[in-house]
């Protein structure tokens, strides 16, 4: 169990098959579990609840957030991702966030989770699951194959349940 924490609960960099079972995450200030350049990353059988109560920006109030910080020219996470059986609940922003600017998710399995925000659109920013998959004109990233089944999802009024996305920058987009 990790309570309190005043940073995100869980922070992964460059990290090689993570995998949880069994984790208890409530009440931290950034998200749960943040991650950028990991390969492969299961949880299961999890409970991650309040986070982003820093209110410290996008990238970093989500149950569990995989990006690079809107630069879109990374992989913030690759290989296979399974996020299976667990309850994310009451956070700032995603459920689950996952912003790829390069690199290939071969496979990608959430399922049989239940994903819960407030009902008050001033405390839930997000989205229950967001996968987008980024690039720049220098950068891709793929998405090979993926299953999103039997999971629970109760409320996130400021945005969708589930939003999967490609999205291409070009050289006349502001962001780039």
């Amino acid at each position: 169990a990790i309570q309190n924490s005043t940073n995100a609960a869980i922070s992964l960099t460059a990290t090689l098959s993570p995998s949880f079972d069994r984790i208890a995450i409530q009440n931290a200030a950034r998200s749960g579990i943040d991650g950028q350049a990991v390969t492969n990353f299961t949880l299961s059988n999890s409970f991650i609840d309040n986070v982003g109560t820093g209110a410290a920006g996008q990238y970093e109030e989500s149950n569990i957030a995989f990006h690079d910080f809107g630069a879109f020219t990374n992989s913030s996470v690759g290989g296979t991702v399974s996020i299976t059986n667990s309850a994310l609940t009451n956070a700032r922003r995603h459920g689950i966030d996952i912003e790829n600017g390069a690199g290939t998710i071969d496979n990608l399995t959430i399922s049989n989770n239940t994903l819960t925000s407030s009902t008050n659109a001033a405390t839930s920013l997000g989205t229950a699951i967001l996968i987008l998959q980024q690039g720049s004109a220098a950068t891709a990233s793929h998405l090979t194959t993926g299953t999103i089944s039997n999971n629970t999802i109760n409320n996130f009024p400021s945005a969708e349940g589930i939003a999967v996305a490609r999205r291409v920058l070009c050289r006349d987009d502001p962001l780039v």
